[in-house]
């Protein structure tokens, strides 16, 4: 019999073969090489490690592509005429334009599935149009479904026209360390420290006044001339304000239903005005009404925030004049009375919706006190357009009906409703709603607010700080707009400095050669006479 080598346990040889590589220095390896392997982000350019503005990218024997600014990787052809990565030669022509989406948040985005890219993302593009695509949906919507086209542009392409921008599982691609290589830099030749300073003021001010008066009249078209394209172009995608987080379906539709016509654009879909409005929490300005009867005047505050659905059929049926000329059907003293059916029958009435709405309840709000408005109900989520006003506490009401305000003014006219004679459970003279006007319309209020912020946001994102101002403070010529500071001061009113006189808030900056006078000249000398002298001038 020979003897049995096999252990119950993990042997040193076992720990540090080729199948386990552990030992005592493993972990630092593994960090070393985590290290090594340690990948650039997409958003930033390989040249300066900065976030790109232009971006292009240039291609590799993989077709792994390689981020850069536009306006960095053109001057350093110019002057090396090699690729600042690897140090071979390089020219303006082998750089491809890229054009990115955004979503309305401004973030990166897939502009077919509007998903948001990120560093775990497998990011590709077509060489063609440069079009930026997540990998998924070029997979799913051009190599499974053999479309060879752009799903922008509809430009017929191929498969070896695919490029790859990130690719999460290839850590290799757009390394940190290294990015750019010794070997490309040329060697300059040192100078001391005596040879840098004497450089003057006046010579860099001047360079910097040619280097602006060039940006201004654009001599930098000969850049742009040198590349695929005269620009490039990063899409915002503009949205309306109802769209929803998912698409129509035509786009599904079209690929498994023969019946219908190919829909390459995912397109999303619209919401209507009530399921963009009726979410909880949504809107949290309170509604106001004034509900007139034949006894006097209720005044009535709507919750929104916690029923939604049911201050918005309450609103719009008072809109509507639903209750006008309304019966209240039911009174019963020391618990409810109850209106809101056109046929005073306490059997009818419909909503806005045209059908029975479900409940709504908040963990808040109790049947706990007097002057409640509550919905009336015929069972679970048939809400229609009855409502009732509590006269006391009704506890047992709770989770059973939907409470969305309550009497927050004359208070005295619920008085006289409780004390009106009753034959049964009814008013022996009929309490008539005259009319329910609406005061406050908290959905109104949110639309209007939602059309002058993004009304804001246009101009802001239309007329910024660099379109009136450079870099020196001074006007700007020309940047491609209309707008001035004056007309700027007059879209600001009501802010700080509005009341301003304009020769305080004008100021005229030295031209550069009247600073490099002034220097030449040196500080002028105060006379100092030793005394405090006149404070007149303070």
């Amino acid at each position: 019999m020979g003897r049995n080598t096999d252990k119950l346990y993990v042997t040193q040889t076992e720990h540090s073969g080729s199948e386990g590589r552990h030992g005592a220095n493993t972990g630092i390896l593994q960090r070393k090489s985590a290290v090594l392997q340690r990948r650039l982000p997409f958003i930033y350019c390989a040249l300066t490690l900065q976030a790109w503005e232009h971006p292009v990218c240039l291609l590799d024997a993989g077709r792994n592509a390689t981020m850069f600014d536009l306006l960095a990787i053109v001057p350093w052809i110019q002057k090396k005429g090699t690729n600042p990565i690897t140090g071979t030669p390089l020219d303006a022509k082998d750089l491809i334009k890229l054009s990115f989406s955004r979503n309305e948040q401004g973030e990166f985005c897939d502009p077919v599935t509007m998903k948001v890219f990120n560093d775990h993302t497998h990011i590709v593009a077509v060489q063609q149009t440069g079009n930026v695509y997540a990998h998924e949906t070029v997979d799913r919507l051009n190599i499974k479904a053999k479309h060879w086209h752009d799903l922008i542009s509809d430009v017929p392409f191929s498969r070896t026209d695919l490029l790859t921008i990130q690719d999460p599982h290839n850590l290799t691609t757009n390394s940190v360390p290294g990015s750019i290589r010794t070997a490309a830099i040329p060697q300059i030749e040192s100078k001391s420290v005596d040879d840098r300073s004497s450089v003057s003021r006046d010579n860099k001010i001047k360079t910097a006044q040619r280097a602006l008066e060039r940006l201004r009249s654009g001599d930098n078209k000969d850049i742009k001339s040198k590349t695929t394209a005269a620009s490039t172009v990063v899409s915002k995608t503009s949205l309306p304000y109802n769209v929803a987080n998912y698409s129509t379906g035509y786009t599904a539709a079209s690929f498994t239903n023969s019946g219908m016509t190919v829909d390459t654009r995912n397109e999303r879909a619209l919401l209507t005005e009530e399921e963009y409005l009726l979410h909880p929490k949504k809107i949290k300005t309170k509604g106001l009404c004034s509900l007139k009867t034949s006894l006097g005047s209720l005044d009535l505050e709507l919750w929104p925030e916690h029923a939604p659905k049911a201050v918005y059929n309450f609103v719009k049926l008072a809109k509507n004049d639903y209750y006008n000329g309304v019966v209240f059907h039911r009174n019963i003293p020391g618990f409810m009375i109850q209106g809101g059916d056109p046929s005073g029958k306490g059997t009818g009435g419909c909503s806005i919706y045209n059908k029975d709405f479900e409940d709504e309840f908040s963990p808040q709000h109790s049947h706990e006190k007097r002057g409640l408005l509550c919905m009336a109900n015929k069972g679970p989520n048939t809400n229609s357009s009855q409502f009732f006003i509590l006269y006391d506490s009704a506890r047992h009401l709770d989770k059973k009906h939907t409470i969305f305000g309550q009497v927050i003014g004359h208070s005295e006219t619920l008085d006289l409703m409780e004390r009106v004679p009753l034959k049964g459970d009814k008013p022996k003279t009929p309490i008539m709603i005259d009319r329910i006007l609406v005061l406050l319309d908290p959905f109104e209020d949110y639309l209007k607010n939602e059309a002058v912020r993004r009304q804001k946001s246009a101009q802001k994102r239309e007329t910024t700080e660099d379109d009136v101002t450079t870099w020196t403070s001074q006007p700007a010529k020309r940047r491609g707009t209309s707008h001035t500071v004056a007309s700027i001061r007059k879209h600001a009113q009501g802010e700080v400095g509005t009341y301003l006189k304009d020769s305080v808030t004008k100021t005229t900056l030295p031209e550069p050669d009247e600073v490099s006078r002034a220097r030449a000249h040196g500080p002028k000398k105060i006379n100092s006479t030793g005394t405090f002298g006149n404070f007149s001038s303070w």
